[in-house]
This record gives C-alpha cells, structure tokens and sequence, in this order.
C-alpha cells in the first residue's frame, strides 16, 4: 500500500512517465505506453483488444483502427484514405446500444505539448511510447471464441493478427 502511494504522489508531482498495465504486474518493455495480460486463462483462454464498431467511419481520424458496421470489415484510418485490413464477414456484428457506450479515455506519458479531442473511445498521446499488443502463442488454438474486431500479436505467425468475425488475417 506504502509502494502505491508514493507511486501515486510521484506521477501526480509529474516525475514519473505514465505507463499503464492492463492485468498485469511487471511491464515488458519501457517503450511502452499500455501493455496487456500475455497469460493464458486457467481456462486454457488468451485475451485480446476488441475495436470499436462503427456506423459511421466520418468519426474516424487518422491512425484509427475500427471494425466497420456497414461493410463488415477491419479498417484502419490512414493519410491517403480508409484502408482494408480484413475481408468482409458474413457473422452477425453486434452495436452496442447507447447505453453500453460511454466516455473516452486519453492516456498520455507528457511528452507531447498539445493535446486534442479526437472522437475516441481510447487515446493513447505519446511521441516517444507506443501501443504493446496482448502476445498470444496461436490464435487460432488459444483463442476459441473471438470477438468481430479482436486485435493482438501472434506470437507462432509473428505478426499482427485480426479477427473479422469469421476468419484470422495476419499482417507482417
């Protein structure tokens, strides 16, 4: 209790970098801004990030990851335009009603001197951290029931693996 204090004190005093596990004691790496849970469940089960679904992409800013409602697909929000990441699914997509969707959440570790209100459910404001995906061994064995838009690392194809809703694709 007397670690988290002083902990607390110090990154309120602004002396420390903000780095924020989800799930998880230790984190892997410095360069780092969020990291996740890599451990399998007792259940034999492994985590992942789920993207937001959205209605309509004219929300989305560039460096946004989404699965799209109308189209069914994962995109991601680059300089030149909306780019496929995944084919279309023929699953179901669930929208989260009003209700289930709430504020937005801007994480930052300081280092940039401007921060903007960008429409989003989780900002991470950083030029010198990134983002550290969930490591899972093999998603297509340790996670048997993913969500349309589950993002992680696959650690046997090493590469970035997203789920549509119906099948893995891998980015290298």
């Amino acid at each position: 209790m007397k670690k988290v204090i002083i902990l607390s004190v110090l990154f309120l005093c602004g002396l420390t970098r903000a780095q924020v596990g989800i799930d998880k004691s230790t984190l892997r790496s410095s360069s780092s801004i969020m990291e996740f849970n890599d451990v399998k469940e007792a259940n034999g089960e492994a985590k992942g990030i789920i993207l937001p679904i959205l209605q309509d992409s004219g929300y989305a800013k560039e460096g946004a990851l989404w699965l799209d409602a109308n189209t069914k697909k994962v995109m991601y929000k680059s300089e030149s335009g909306e780019v496929e990441l995944t084919k279309a699914s023929t699953q179901e997509i669930y929208l989260p009603t009003l209700e289930e969707v709430g504020e937005g959440v801007i994480i930052s570790d300081g280092s940039l001197s401007d921060f903007t209100n960008d429409p989003a459910v989780l900002k991470l404001d950083s030029n010198q951290k990134a983002l550290l995906l969930p490591h899972v061994n093999d998603v297509t064995k340790d996670i048997s029931n993913p969500e349309p838009g589950t993002i992680v690392y696959d650690v046997k194809s090493k590469s970035l693996a997203i789920f549509n809703g119906e099948h893995w694709y891998f980015w290298n």
